[in-house]
């Protein structure tokens, strides 16, 4: 795509921090505009009561800084932690628990539904510790939906959605010790985290809903109709 981008008359990027990087690799900043990722606000009923476990809910690979989680979370045998997802890792994981005795970390396996949406809802928080780029990731604004506050390290486009201590928490990406604390302010903070979380839900009826989105997606194909 890269070297025929001339054959385009427009590209669009779901975050910053992609566009960024396609001005880097040679794309005019003026053929890219940013529409970030949206959720539909208008049938979940967000939670605004305190929650009873940290949620991680996504793909189970190295790369999704899986293992930095887990070893983050090991020490903290009073936290629980929800595992919501299947992948390559899931033995390793299994191993990993199993030799730690680890009761207070979960592993649930796939989840979607109504079954995915009762484990955001009844959360503190969710967690997303990616040590690859993320650009726009949905986990973060679904959590924001449910008025759930999010970890998040600060690599890609993670920072474009969280507000360091407004609606969640960045931490230096691969650092378990850093991610370790923000775990545990989440669970001994839980008033100040249901703040968060109805920032999270402000944030995304506000900046990321549907009407936003389809506005500006019009605001760049009508340029070239």
């Amino acid at each position: 795509m890269l070297g025929s981008h001339d054959k385009f008359d427009h590209f669009i990027s779901v975050c910053h921090f992609n566009r960024q990087k396609m001005i880097q690799y040679g794309i005019p900043e003026n053929k890219i505009s940013t529409v970030h990722n949206f959720v539909d606000v208008s049938d979940i009923t967000p939670n605004f009561a305190v929650g009873d476990y940290i949620l991680y809910f996504g793909r189970l690979y190295r790369a999704k800084g899986i293992f930095t989680l887990i070893e983050a979370a090991l020490p903290l045998k009073h936290v629980p932690l929800y595992i919501v997802g299947d992948g390559e890792s899931m033995p390793e994981i299994q191993r990993i628990l199993e030799q730690n005795e680890c009761e207070h970390i979960h592993l649930l396996g796939f989840k979607q539904g109504d079954e995915l949406h009762d484990l955001i809802q009844n959360s503190i928080c969710m967690v997303l510790p990616s040590e690859l780029y993320e650009n726009c990731p949905m986990s973060i604004l679904e959590s924001y939906a449910y008025a759930k506050p999010a970890i998040g390290a600060d690599i890609g486009g993670i920072p474009e959605l969280i507000e360091d201590g407004v609606d969640g928490l960045l931490f230096p990406a691969g650092e378990r010790d850093a991610l370790r604390e923000r775990l545990l302010w989440m669970f001994e903070h839980k008033n100040e985290v249901v703040e968060m979380g109805r920032a999270g839900r402000h944030k995304v009826e506000t900046q990321f809903n549907a009407d936003i989105h389809y506005e500006k997606i019009m605001n760049v194909y009508q340029q070239f109709l």
